[in-house]
């Protein structure tokens, strides 16, 4: 335990307020390098799970059953590495998120020209993270093909196709010597649109069948690894692929 620890004891929650505002106050405010400690009679799960939805996905936990109690380590999510293959994937979601957000933002303030920077390195961060999933990912997992119509693996590579096609698109844009900002944000606007549903269905299909799946590898921490690589930031200016 650090200076920064505080427990938090569900067993006894103020009068006249519910075990979940207790907790969701404890840790709506939880500062960086922090830790509370949840202390609960009963299985704090379901409870961690709508705080974590009410957090908007800030949250990091380990549980550890002692007799009738558990007690329950929660830290924020950035102070912590990925350790599970749907969370390295989904905080890469959210890293070309505000990549995306970045380069719009530039584009809407500046011209077209000396948004280009930011574009460029959104599509390379972008198309580099289809790869790994594409080339490393997708192979690992064979068990998962099936019928077309209801096989996530399937569908993430169509999707992952139709996204790259638009990838190019906006690069070919960018590579013009004045890109018309009107229509650069035009399509950028659709990619943002394919990207928000590609990622959720990702998200809450794909990720959590690969974890499973990853469970009964011996090699996992392997995979993880060479994903974890894969995802590395590259040095801005590097070329788009």
């Amino acid at each position: 335990m650090n200076s920064k620890t505080r427990y938090l004891d569900l067993r006894s929650s103020p009068a006249g307020m519910q075990v979940h505002t207790y907790a969701f106050y404890a840790l709506r405010d939880l500062e960086p390098g922090a830790e509370v400690v949840l202390i609960s009679a009963e299985d704090p799960a379901l409870l961690l799970k709508q705080l974590q939805l009410q957090l908007r996905n800030r949250l990091w936990w380990q549980s550890v059953r002692e007799q009738q109690v558990w007690r329950v380590s929660i830290r924020r999510r950035e102070d912590t590495e990925a350790s599970t293959l749907q969370d390295l994937l989904s905080r890469d979601h959210e890293r070309l998120d505000a990549l995306l957000v970045r380069a719009l933002a530039q584009l809407r303030a500046c011209s077209a020209s000396a948004a280009t920077p930011e574009v460029m390195e959104f599509l390379q961060e972008l198309r580099r993270h289809i790869e790994v999933e594409n080339g490393l990912l997708a192979p690992a997992f064979p068990t998962l093909y099936g019928p077309e119509e209801d096989n996530p693996v399937a569908t993430m590579l169509r999707e992952h196709e139709d996204i790259v096609k638009q990838t190019k698109i906006i690069e070919e844009l960018f590579h013009e010597a004045a890109p018309d900002p009107a229509e650069a944000e035009i399509w950028f606007g659709l990619l943002a649109a394919a990207l928000s549903k590609h990622e959720y269905r990702e998200e809450t299909r794909l990720f959590p069948l690969w974890d499973t799946l990853l469970s009964r590898n011996p090699d996992a921490d392997t995979l993880i690894q060479q994903v974890r690589a894969g995802l590395a930031p590259r040095a801005s200016g590097a070329p788009v692929t």
